[in-house]
């Protein structure tokens, strides 16, 4: 999810239609903070539950049920998980962060063992069922990715001229590859650590991705020049995709990659500010980030600048 600076957010949240279900349900995973033997998850759960409430208010949807979802109470009966007894009809005037308030006030007490006396947690995996104008059970992964996204910029989040793009690679400060205490305004940087280095990779592509939400995306980066085909009907583009743990101002480019924009349909799109953290196992989770998208782009001349050269060696 990404909000309306462009920011992706930390929190997970999925549409979906219930078995046997007649209404469409937004699932908002909980959030919990680091352990012994877990890293935090869904940090900013608050104002991603603000950004949908106020984004589903602009598509005046009814929240005709709210339950806490979380494993420890599926095994109340639904009366006890409500979150509210009646429907209720967002307005384009309705005070998101009044009702993201009031649902989360709701859950604290839900699950509680009895007799506690501090309150509970507010951040709880919650199930909101819905009913939105111009979407029917057909189309929960189409209402899931429209919400993803600021109204109206179909998923285009930020798109900007480009800034200089510069050919090589730069190396980047120890303490950004290692522990992102600062973010140097840069290039892209070159990441020492292979598994950080692809994981950060991966991420910017699904973050891509999600900006094209209707459109057939494939991953082509392993044969092609660019990143990703996207696909609808006859319509076809290409992407370039660039991730960094650091604030970009400029990315690395191939002489392949700059020909093949300048002759193709090619999107660009850079995720940076990504933060990552190495779990117990070793594995790594990427998380947040900055996405920015440039449509029909073509890097001109005067954007480039050489940073590396390949020498002949005279006879």
């Amino acid at each position: 999810m990404v909000d309306d600076e462009g920011h992706v957010l930390d929190a997970e949240y999925d549409v979906e239609v219930e078995p046997g279900g007649r209404l469409l349900s937004l699932v908002l995973d909980s959030s919990s903070g680091t352990s012994a033997n877990r890293a935090a998850r869904n940090v900013q759960y608050r104002p991603a539950l603000r950004l949908l409430l106020a984004r589903l208010a602009e598509r005046r949807a009814v929240l005709e049920e709210g339950l806490v979802d979380s494993r420890v109470t599926r095994a109340l009966e639904e009366k006890e998980r409500r979150l509210f007894d009646a429907p209720i009809q967002l307005e384009a005037s309705t005070d998101a962060e009044e009702l993201r308030l009031r649902l989360c006030s709701a859950q604290s007490s839900i699950g509680q063992a009895a007799g506690a006396v501090k309150g509970g947690n507010s951040t709880k995996r919650i199930r909101l069922r819905l009913t939105v104008p111009g979407y029917g059970l057909a189309d929960s992964a189409r209402l899931a990715a429209d919400l993803s996204c600021p109204t109206g910029s179909r998923s285009s989040f930020s798109d900007v001229l480009p800034g200089q793009l510069h050919f090589g690679v730069q190396q980047a400060p120890a303490s950004e590859v290692e522990a992102r205490a600062a973010r140097p305004r840069s290039g892209a940087g070159y990441q020492a650590d292979p598994l950080v280095r692809r994981e950060v990779e991966q991420y910017a592509v699904r973050c891509a991705v999600a900006c094209y939400p209707d459109h057939t995306v494939t991953d082509v980066g392993a044969i092609e020049s660019y990143d990703l085909r996207a696909s609808k009907g006859n319509e076809e583009l290409h992407i370039e995709v660039k991730g960094s743990i650091g604030t970009v101002d400029n990315v690395e480019l191939t002489v392949a990659e700059v020909a093949h924009a300048r002759t193709t349909r090619t999107d660009l799109v850079v995720v940076d500010q990504i933060n990552y953290e190495r779990q117990a196992d070793g594995s790594i989770h990427t998380y947040g980030g900055r996405l920015r998208r440039w449509t029909d782009w073509q890097p001109a001349d005067q954007a480039l600048q050489p940073t590396r050269y390949r020498y002949t060696l005279p006879e």
